[in-house]
């Protein structure tokens, strides 16, 4: 399956806005918006962060079974054994 993305990317100072800040003020208008935050924990330098407006798959993970759906609304099942 090919997806075809537009991706915008924001970069400003984090004493100006924050990425959690905008995530909430993002969110009430994308319901399924998630934030992603990517940090070196040995150095302050290199630290991202990215909001997700329209998800392109779901993961649904359940006791023995993972679900990816697409949004074709096609789906896979993975089952897992311990």
């Amino acid at each position: 399956m090919l997806y075809n993305f537009l991706t915008k990317v924001f970069i400003t100072l984090s004493d100006t806005y924050t990425s959690v800040g905008l995530y909430f003020k993002i969110n009430d208008k994308f319901s399924d918006s998630f934030l992603l935050e990517i940090s070196d924990y040995k150095s302050k330098e290199n630290s991202d962060s990215n909001i997700c407006l329209y998800p392109i798959a779901s993961f649904i993970d359940d006791v023995n079974q993972t679900r990816i759906i697409f949004p074709q609304k096609n789906f896979c099942k993975t089952n897992f054994r311990y």
